[in-house]
């Protein structure tokens, strides 16, 4: 999981918790602690190289994508990359933005990234990986592996 995602998933709690309906200051606080647990003990944090911001440069002059969603998706797919290239299960990318979708389908993932079942509108988190349902707020429908990623 690229580092900023760790910014992007505080701010995500953030403003869950300033929503009109949103959560409490002490569910937040235990999300926060809980997921910057899990980035010290279950998480592999990848340090934002130049060569993701080149990726992530070039994405956005061929997809419709935000800065940090170009991040993010360079991120992932080079960490795809690695993960195949040794042999190992391809990531499982869940998003909920459209036109993240559209790129990552595009770049590696054909035919189907799941997006049933979105996250609140204004979650930051697009790409999953990992599970742990206490601060997944269901981002995968099937029940895959999901967590955060990039």
């Amino acid at each position: 999981m690229g580092e900023i995602t760790v910014a992007e998933v505080a701010a995500s709690l953030a403003a869950k918790h300033r929503a009109p309906v949103g959560i409490t200051q002490q569910e937040r606080d235990n999300a926060v602690a809980l997921f910057l647990s899990h980035c010290d003990t279950q998480y592999e944090l990848l340090a934002i190289s130049r060569s993701i911001i080149d990726r992530a440069v070039s994405l956005t002059q061929n997809h419709k994508l935000r800065g940090y969603d170009a991040v993010q998706l360079a991120t992932a797919l080079i960490a795809n990359r690695v993960l195949i290239t040794a042999g190992l299960s391809h990531l499982t990318p869940v998003a909920a933005d459209d036109d993240l979708v559209v790129a990552a389908r595009a770049k590696v993932w054909p035919p189907k990234i799941p997006t049933s079942k979105r996250p609140p509108s204004n979650a930051l988190v697009h790409l999953a990986l990992t599970g742990d349902e206490r601060y997944k707020s269901g981002l995968a429908s099937d029940g895959r592996k999901t967590g955060l990623l990039p």
